[in-house]
């Protein structure tokens, strides 16, 4: 596989960050490590997404004891996105113990985007987790009814035929 230059092999930083008012925030994915920081746009999914898919795999690696989790990061400043994330993966490199977070660029037809890995430790994952999750709960409030974002100007609900506002 060959390196790729939003390569980090070693995240000493890694984050989830929204910037604007619920409605309107940019999301964005941010890692980095000694004299490298590299930020990328996404959707509020491509996060939840990452965030299910680390939630997943941790119960399921080999067993050893999780060290001190660091604090949930900020995105740190200048928060200037190279690309835009069209794809999130994820993998395990057994020889280091790290998650291998893998997020492709979104393109326009055939061309090949450009591809991030990200190595990232098992407290690093769990606290990604709980950003994100506590991002995700940071948004709109959500329709009981079609699950929608509810706007702060309200909602015109399709499971009532637009006849209840609320």
């Amino acid at each position: 596989m060959t390196p790729s230059p939003y390569d980090i092999p070693a995240c000493t930083h890694v984050t989830a960050g929204a910037i604007g008012p619920p409605g309107g925030r940019v999301f964005h994915l941010q890692a980095g490590a000694p004299g490298t920081l590299l930020t990328l746009r996404c959707e509020k999914q491509h996060v939840l997404a990452l965030a299910d898919a680390l939630a997943a795999a941790l119960p399921d690696l080999p067993a050893r004891p999780i060290g001190t989790l660091p604090p949930a990061a900020e995105l740190i400043d200048p928060v200037e996105p190279v690309w835009v994330v069209g794809g999130v993966g994820l993998g395990y490199d057994d020889a280091a113990d790290r998650l291998v977070v893998v997020l492709g660029e979104l393109v326009e037809g055939d061309e090949p985007g450009a591809v991030a890995r990200w190595s990232i430790t098992r407290e690093q994952a769990f606290t990604f987790v709980a950003r994100a999750r506590e991002l995700a709960e940071g948004g709109r409030p959500v329709c009981p009814l079609c699950d929608r974002p509810i706007d702060a100007d309200g909602h015109t609900c399709p499971k009532t035929n637009g006849h209840r506002p609320h």
